[in-house]
């Protein structure tokens, strides 16, 4: 697999000059052997990478415990919401079993496909939590971040973000928790205006910890449920097969 310098990204990504088929995985939240499991499936072994969508478990006392038979094909992630963002701001670059950590509002080029990349989201559970313990206020998209994504969004052929835009029918499971939550509609209504500056062929997200697959207009949103042991593994990923004239999913959630 050739790598090369990145084109009209806002950060430095690789770009994947020869790829067909990408494997989605949803939030992990540093469940290693349950992640083990979905990569050895068949299905996501015949991908030629895989692509997590955020909570993939950055902690530094979650990324130790992470072994290289984990991870078995080129990995990249972007960041959810629950991370350690101090401890990833000063790993990113160095990240263990050759993964890929991708920036927010950056892009990747594979094949002749443009995605463009957008984690982070708001906690409904903040106030559990301990700022700077185990929640950061980096968490949240930033209005810098948003303003950097959307010129590039009119060449975008793919979306994966943490969150989701609005408009979606049962794919916020989060507002049956909080209904709704202001910081997760600011979010999503940054999210939503991505979505109409350009309406990409599919968009795929986690975050809300339930699968679900719809047309948004033209795009085909995948949602990915949560990896966790209790709920099985079938709702935490989608293959996906893409080439310049359309895409196929292939196995996992919006298979059917």
């Amino acid at each position: 697999m050739a790598f090369g310098q990145p084109k009209d990204s806002v950060a430095s990504q690789p770009i994947l000059i020869s790829m067909t088929t990408l494997a989605f995985i949803g939030d992990v939240h540093g469940r290693w052997a349950r992640l083990g499991a979905i990569l050895a499936l068949p299905e996501v072994q015949s991908a030629d990478a895989v692509l997590q969508v955020g909570d993939f478990g950055f902690w530094p006392q979650t990324m130790p415990r992470l072994k290289p038979e984990h991870i078995s094909r080129p990995f990249f992630a972007i960041d959810g919401n629950h991370e350690h963002f101090p401890w990833l701001a000063q790993n990113k670059d160095k990240l263990p079993h050759g993964i890929t950590f991708l920036e927010r509002a950056s892009t990747l080029e594979v094949g002749p496909l443009t995605i463009g990349l957008l984690g982070g989201a708001a906690s409904i559970d903040k106030a559990m939590r301990k700022a700077g313990h185990d929640w950061f206020p980096e968490e949240e998209i930033s209005r810098a971040e948003f303003e950097s994504i959307r010129p590039q969004m009119a060449g975008l052929d793919l979306m994966v973000s943490h969150d989701a835009p609005n408009g979606l029918r049962g794919g916020y499971w989060h507002d049956i928790e909080v209904r709704p939550h202001p910081a997760s509609l600011k979010q999503r209504h940054m999210l939503t205006q991505l979505w109409e500056s350009a309406s990409p062929k599919l968009w795929v997200h986690g975050h809300h910890h339930h699968a679900h697959s719809q047309m948004l207009g033209r795009t085909l949103v995948i949602g990915l449920d949560h990896v966790h042991p209790s709920e099985g593994i079938a709702g935490g990923f989608s293959v996906v097969r893409l080439d310049a004239d359309g895409l196929e999913v292939l196995a996992g959630v919006g298979s059917q």
